[in-house]
């Protein structure tokens, strides 16, 4: 989502993957040097923020996204979440969204919604269960993985994934990550911290329905040879979504898988854990 270099992000107890910003080791103030390079080619020297849609606090390592509503056909229940990604690069330039066209070869994984009059989304299924406690409990020393168990603070129903696709908007899908579900605002009015995570998703750190925003937590990462920051909020089995503060949407397991002559057409794409030490 982030990539590049030209701030010093936050540790997260681990080590800094930025290079430091201009003004290290001279006596020029950083005010002095403008923007990087990137910010208008992204081809260029720099920092590339690709999610435009969100505020990036390079301090704390987190992105303040819009936060949407919607609701459940049938039941009504309130469905809070984010937009991330989408198959459609005119919609993704519209929204500031990142445009992923491997997402269209995740159909079979997206649940499906229509707008109603009102430009309200309304989802045919899938539901979250906020309210068990995550906990991961490591293997002895030297075989801390995998763990002796893991248990994931949020858990998705058998219809559950994070993609959508909208039947009465051409078909188009989107990333859409389900936050909040079944809570009224002022039930998850965090905007300050504190959050109630037997509400709300467990990479949250603040939320604010009265402003419809949410902010969510930053990733590190490394994709080839740059240092990113990404964000991570759902995985197909328990044991990552555990890890990762995930939530569990077992519908995530759907998405096309294609071989090493279909990486074209693949819904999924590799990501390789490491550990520095």
């Amino acid at each position: 989502m982030v990539a590049g270099g030209g701030f010093e992000p936050p540790t997260f107890g681990l080590c800094d993957l930025f290079r430091a910003p201009a003004s290290i080791g001279t006596t020029v103030s950083l005010s002095y040097f403008g923007p990087p390079p990137s910010t208008t080619n992204p081809s260029l020297v720099g920092p590339v923020q690709l999610l435009k849609s969100g505020q990036l606090d390079v301090t704390h390592g987190t992105i303040t996204l819009p936060l949407y509503l919607g609701d459940m056909k049938g039941s009504g229940k309130n469905v809070w979440y984010i937009l991330t990604d989408v198959d459609d690069s005119n919609v993704a330039d519209e929204l500031g969204l990142n445009f992923s066209a491997t997402l269209t070869f995740a159909s079979a994984a997206a649940r499906t919604a229509n707008f109603d009059d009102q430009g309200n989304l309304v989802l045919d299924a899938g539901s979250v269960d906020f309210s068990p406690v995550r906990s991961v409990v490591p293997g002895p020393p030297r075989a801390e993985f995998p763990p002796v168990s893991a248990k994931p603070g949020a858990v998705g129903d058998a219809n559950y994934s994070p993609f959508v696709r909208i039947a009465n908007a051409a078909n188009v899908i989107y990333n859409a990550p389900i936050v909040a579900f079944g809570v009224d605002a002022n039930q998850i009015e965090f905007p300050n911290g504190n959050v109630d995570y037997s509400k709300v998703h467990d990479e949250v750190v603040a939320i604010d329905p009265a402003n419809m925003t949410v902010t969510i937590q930053l990733i590190n990462g490394f994709s080839f040879g740059c240092p990113v920051w990404y964000i991570s909020m759902d995985a197909s089995i328990p044991l990552a979504a555990a890890i990762e503060h995930n939530t569990f949407a077992p519908a995530d397991a759907e998405a096309r898988f294609g071989s090493r002559r279909q990486l074209g057409e693949s819904g999924r794409a590799r990501l390789h854990p490491y550990e520095w030490t």
